[in-house]
């Protein structure tokens, strides 16, 4: 995952910080397009400093939500 980061332009997490989970995630799935809501709750407790497991329900749900539309737009927009 650090290697896929810094080839997406996030070096450090500082940087992960400024961007936001959602963003990171954006950058990761150009390069990697198999990647999970999972890693994106990932990113989010990274930069929260918790394990991904201990996000909030609707902290996770809306993540969930978001991530959805996301994939749905690249979809439509892959053909």
């Amino acid at each position: 995952m650090e290697l896929q980061l810094i080839n997406s332009g996030i070096t450090d997490e500082l940087m992960l910080r400024k961007i936001g989970a959602k963003e990171a995630w954006l950058r990761l799935r150009k390069i990697n397009k198999a990647l999970t809501v999972n890693i994106l709750y990932s990113l989010q407790g990274a930069i929260e400093g918790v394990h991904a497991a201990t996000l909030p329900t609707q902290q996770r749900q809306e993540l969930e939500k978001w991530a959805t539309e996301q994939m749905r737009e690249s979809e439509s927009y892959s053909g």
